[in-house]
């Protein structure tokens, strides 16, 4: 398929899973309600609210 639909693949998969994941925290939809705990925040990377 090329290196450019696999990047422009990989950007838009990146920017929707991102935006859900938001949306989830924010407002439950599409996963429900659910929350971070800032207790692990030193292990992990931190987004937006969002860790990965």
């Amino acid at each position: 398929m090329g290196w450019r639909k696999t990047l422009a693949f990989t950007v838009a998969g990146y920017l929707i899973a991102f935006a859900s994941e938001k949306l989830s925290i924010t407002t439950g939809f599409p996963y429900g309600w659910h929350y971070y705990t800032d207790d692990t925040s030193h292990q992990e990377l931190w987004v937006g609210g969002c860790f990965f």
